[in-house]
């Protein structure tokens, strides 16, 4: 006797409606992280005692690199606490190079306060809401001053209705000394400098240019700083950028082709700016040649360089990172260099993909990319494209999701060899049918870009991906190619999990990342997110422990929040923003979990018994996992989404009948589907079989 798994699917079709309510927005709303919103500054009445004790009521003094430097730089290092009242502000003279801190998160309890920094000349310098990492909570600033001076620090509080006004924070106040210029400080290196400080050491000297080597198809990345920098008085010539500003110099060696790409990523809340240069040595003179900063005056952007210069192949060139103007608040930044012509530009450079049980999109570097020979997908006019290669699963079907980065407008096309191959150079692809896509992505913020499903492939065959660039961005995307039936789940015996990231902002979580170990210490995994919403599914042991732990490093930690599910239902962690650091789960024997709910596909009810008591129960659960998709839904497109799953063995070629009775609601709308039969519990289910919709129904199916 055969015996064949079929799965029964039960929905009630429910109408959602949403509330919105007003939000309150005033002149303290929070914009960007060390940013206020264009003029606004709250002006705060001063608090007594407002200065550090040891120059209370003084005339301030001129800094220390000035003759009578004076008290306020030769107390540095050092901490000042004081009380604050809400909506009060503090004088404070800060010195040039020097290293402050402004800190209200030791206040013993809950309030919501903002720090606004201005200026001598009344711009607001900084600002955070929220740093110590509690939402609604306090906040820290970090701030190191290019301008001395006495500056003014307002406390605030965000919220629509007035603290009282008694309410006070516990504001701290540390000074640290100046940073030591790093290596790349000046194109040639300088000599140690004398300190005016007695409690700080001088400085030594400083290495000349950072050497970046010769750019190759890959974008090695250096990782360098922009603290201690001091400016190195290289002139620009036509770019109408800032020559006094704190710079960092690196070298390369031009590629043959004379084709460069140099990108800088910044990790902080720096405002970056670049150059190139050409000189006969690290002397000068130089010679500037082209230079990228703000496309948009005042908003950060990581500037790029794309050079096409045949006449400087194989030369040495000088590249020139500096601030835009303010604080160095945080100097970490990145810098690499290529060809600027990618790898895979055309199919036979294709990079592969790997297949995965869930989508977790990755940035995809399309800078530089032409538009390749392969005609074009007819969804799509692009501008310019890069290649990938992936194998079908063995289920026969492929799916793609993909999400916005730099590249916001993109189309996606999958291909098939037709003739000839890439080793005899004769390579000639065809779209396949219904393959390409210019829209379709559900991810957080994705804008414009492309999903892609594809059924019916051969299993093991060999597909060529095209991302296509439809903006004239020439930037990054970001794509995942995942199979279309998520996780093999064998029931009782899975122990598969889905770790489920967010990003409320849609750009990722800027380095932070969550580490999970299973099994031993030593066996861990590090995972991060480029966009609005990733996940990645993976395999535990049935007795072995699971510990997840998440590193905050990025700026916006009150956008991020992930979860982790068993077996496509049981959530056994949820992390809300922000996550903080640290144990977010810890705990064993996992796969001993409680069964998954029933309006999950993994939860189905075993209908065991032909002449048992009816099942079933009140629809009013929606799941915590998707089962149907465009390819298996057959005819439930209506969101069909209360439900309840069974699962049921049968005889071949013997009939099956069930009853559908609504017990509360007469005349209750409800539909179900048939999937099957199978060789074995399969989630989510393929094969519909059938599907009806009706109030009360007796059902025969063979």
């Amino acid at each position: 006797m055969n015996l064949r798994s079929v799965f029964l699917l039960l929905a009630v079709f429910l109408y959602a409606t949403s509330a919105c309510k007003g939000q309150c927005v005033g002149n303290s709303e929070l914009v960007q992280n060390n940013n206020w919103y264009g003029s606004l500054q709250p002006m705060s009445p001063p608090w007594s005692g407002n200065v550090p004790p040891s120059v209370q009521g003084s005339v301030l003094p001129p800094p220390c690199d000035a003759p009578g430097y004076g008290t306020n730089c030769t107390i540095c290092p050092s901490t000042w606490n004081t009380s604050v009242g809400i909506d009060q502000y503090v004088l404070v003279y800060l010195c040039a190079g020097q290293r402050y801190e402004f800190s209200t998160c030791e206040t013993s309890y809950a309030w919501d306060a903002q720090l606004t920094l201005v200026g001598p000349d009344g711009a607001v310098v900084g600002f955070d809401d929220d740093g110590c990492g509690t939402l609604n909570g306090h906040a820290v600033l970090h701030y190191v001053p290019i301008i001395p001076g006495q500056y003014i620090l307002n406390v605030n509080n965000p919220d629509c209705a007035p603290e009282p006004t008694w309410n006070l924070v516990q504001l701290k106040f540390q000074c640290q000394p100046m940073y030591c210029p790093t290596a790349g400080n000046s194109p040639c290196g300088a000599t140690g400098g004398n300190s005016c400080n007695p409690n700080i050491e001088a400085c030594p000297g400083s290495l000349g240019s950072v050497q970046l080597g010769t750019a190759t198809s890959l974008c090695v990345q250096y990782s360098a700083t922009m603290n201690g920098s001091t400016p190195s008085g290289v002139a620009l010539a036509g770019c109408g950028m800032e020559n006094d500003q704190p710079d960092t110099w690196f070298t390369a060696i031009m590629p043959i082709n004379g084709k460069l790409l140099v990108v800088v990523e910044n990790n902080g809340s720096m405002d970056l700016a670049m150059a190139l240069f050409t000189a006969p040595s690290c002397l000068g003179p130089f010679t500037h040649e082209q230079c990228s900063g703000d496309l948009v005056p005042g908003i950060e952007l990581d500037p790029t360089l794309e050079i096409d210069r045949p006449d400087l192949a194989g030369e040495e060139v000088y590249i020139r990172v500096w601030q835009e103007g303010g604080t160095i608040a945080d100097g970490a930044f990145t810098i690499c260099i290529r060809d600027l012509h990618p790898v895979n530009d055309e199919p036979c450079g294709a990079l592969a993909l790997d297949i995965n049980l869930s989508c977790l999109p990755i940035p995809q570097d399309m800078r530089g990319a032409s538009l390749s020979v392969v005609p074009l997908a007819g969804c799509s006019s692009p501008t310019s494209d890069t290649w990938y290669t992936v194998h079908v699963p063995e289920n026969g079907e492929l799916r793609f999701d993909s999400d916005d980065l730099s590249v916001a407008d993109a189309a996606i096309a999958l291909y098939r060899p037709a003739s000839g191959s890439c080793s005899t150079n004769d390579l000639v692809l065809e779209l396949l049918p219904n393959g390409c896509a210019t829209t379709g992505s559900t991810n957080i913020g994705a804008g414009n870009m492309p999903s892609l499903a594809n059924t019916g492939l051969t299993p093991g065959e060999q597909l060529w991906l095209r991302l296509m660039d439809e903006s004239g961005s020439n930037g990054e995307a970001a794509i995942c190619a995942y199979r279309s039936d998520t996780l093999p789940i064998v029931m009782f015996d899975s122990c598969f999990y889905t770790l489920r990231m967010y990003d409320t902002g849609g750009n990722g979580w800027d380095g932070s990342y969550v580490e999970i170990c299973s099994g031993s210490p030593s066996n861990c995994s590090s995972y991060t997110l480029f966009s609005g919403f990733g996940e990645v599914s993976f395999k535990v042991g049935p007795d072995d422990t699971i510990i997840g732990l998440y590193h905050p490093i990025g700026d916006h930690e009150d956008e991020i929040s992930f979860f982790l599910e068993y077996a496509g239902a049981a959530v056994v962690a949820s992390v809300t923003a922000p996550p903080g650091s640290g144990l977010v789960l810890a705990n064993g024997n996992l796969c001993t979990y409680p069964p998954p709910n029933s309006s999950d596909c993994v939860g189905a009810i075993w209908l065991y018994d032909p002449v048992g008591p009816p099942l079933g129960g009140w629809l009013s659960n929606i799941g915590a996992h998707d089962d149907l998709f465009d390819t298996n839904r057959g005819c439930l497109v209506a969101n069909e989404q209360y439900n309840y799953w069974f699962n049921l063995t049968m005889t071949n070629n013997r009939p099956i009948a069930f009853e559908l009775t609504t017990a509360t609601i007469a005349g209750q709308d409800l539909d179900f589907a048939l999937w099957g039969p199978m060789d074995e519990f399969a989630c989510p289910p393929i094969g519909i079989r059938s599907v009806a919709h009706m109030p009360k129904q007796q059902v025969e199916q063979e």
